[in-house]
């Protein structure tokens, strides 16, 4: 019985030894990651270039470096509002849980349910609905261009 145990022990030692990664394994795996980050940011500046483009700008012209930039502007607005909103949704979710949570005179369950989704609607009732990640831009006159999230 006590070589049986001693076995079962070893065998979880040794499974856990090898979950683990080496130090060159970690650098590998963080290495792929920068990667690809650096190949998504490389994507999503060709497809912004190519937007620009398409409106008829020409590469290496203040007109193109101007609809670059809207474009981006606008982007990392969309990108920040979204941030906002999710953040908020959890604040929102951490209220419904807290009103969950909290004693309730009758010690009833469905008051608890009750009181928590209200926390939730009270702090989402004054966020805004979700913005669209749509972006369209305008070309207003020859060397401008104008873009904002729908």
């Amino acid at each position: 019985m006590l070589e049986l145990k001693i076995f079962v022990l070893a065998s979880i030692a040794l499974l856990a030894i090898s979950a683990c990664s080496t130090p060159q394994q970690q650098y590998a795996q963080e290495q792929r990651k920068k990667a690809e980050l650096r190949a998504a940011a490389e994507q999503r500046q060709r497809e912004i270039e190519g937007q620009c483009r398409n409106y008829g700008f020409e590469p290496r012209t203040t007109a193109f470096s101007q609809c670059l930039m809207q474009l981006d502007q606008a982007q990392r607005q969309v990108a920040l509002a979204f941030s906002q909103r999710k953040a908020q949704e959890s604040r929102c979710e951490f209220a419904r849980s807290q009103g969950l949570l909290a004693p309730t005179r009758t010690g009833n369950f469905v008051e608890s349910l009750q009181r928590g989704n209200e926390a939730y609607s009270a702090c989402m009732a004054g966020l805004p609905p979700p913005r669209s990640m749509n972006i369209v831009c305008q070309r207003q006159g020859r060397d401008q261009v104008q873009c904002f999230s729908q």
